[in-house]
């Protein structure tokens, strides 16, 4: 698993979509949760 940062560099997609390609891998947090990944996300 890579993450959204390295996922822009290898698509050579500008720093400014790296939110955008987190949700799309479905890598922020509310996802990994629904996926059982974790159990939970601590509020900043």
């Amino acid at each position: 698993m890579i993450g959204p940062e390295a996922a822009a560099a290898i698509l050579k997609r500008p720093h400014e979509d790296v939110p955008d390609l987190a949700g799309q891998l479905r890598l922020r947090p509310q996802d990994l949760v629904e996926l059982g990944v974790v159990r939970g996300v601590v509020p900043k």
